[in-house]
């Protein structure tokens, strides 16, 4: 498998993890 491509899909998973995990901070429990 191309590394770059990995590497891309592992940035855009955490980037879109901790995006939606920052969604969920701001919304507050």
């Amino acid at each position: 498998m191309n590394t770059a491509v990995t590497d891309l899909i592992e940035r855009s998973a955490i980037a879109g993890w901790l995006g939606f995990s920052a969604e969920e901070d701001e919304g507050g429990l």
